[in-house]
């Protein structure tokens, strides 16, 4: 995987610094984020690839076994917190189309995570039901999408 190399190599010289700060200094070699979330969505694409390759590495295996115990009970709404890039709440999507999904995240994920709804059911920006809203002084978009 590319995922070493990608993100995590130039960010490596700042470690002694990251252990003495207790902040993530490394990070600053994509920008002054605070965090890798905040800054996921404008990573450089190289970068976002060889991300999501190693998160969806190992997420792709527990998605059925997620999904069995999320609809065991047949919900009718699901709250997807750090929906990400909207994964689960498409898997969800085509696993049951009488549950609504709401994706909480940052703007810039909600906005990624519209991408694969677009793609895999032809949907416009009008099926997108969008508020932000404010928590502890930082932006959260909601998104919620319902297929059906």
């Amino acid at each position: 995987m590319d995922f070493i190399n990608d993100v995590c190599y130039l960010g490596l010289f700042e470690l002694e610094k990251s252990i003495t700060t207790g902040k993530p200094e490394g990070l600053k070699v994509f920008g002054s984020y605070k965090t890798i979330y905040e800054g996921l969505s404008e990573l450089p694409a190289d970068v976002q690839k060889s991300w999501f390759a190693f998160d969806h590495f190992y997420s792709d295996n527990a998605l059925p076994k997620a999904l069995e115990a999320v609809f065991s009970n047949s919900p009718k709404t699901i709250l997807d917190i750090g929906g990400n890039t909207g994964k689960f709440a498409l898997a969800c999507t085509k696993h049951s189309q009488y549950a609504t999904i709401t994706i909480l995240d940052l703007p810039g994920q909600i906005q990624m995570a519209k991408n694969p709804f677009r793609t895999n059911w032809n949907l416009t920006e009008s099926i997108f039901i969008a508020r932000i809203f404010s928590t502890n002084h930082r932006n959260f978009q909601k998104a919620t999408m319902r297929y059906g």
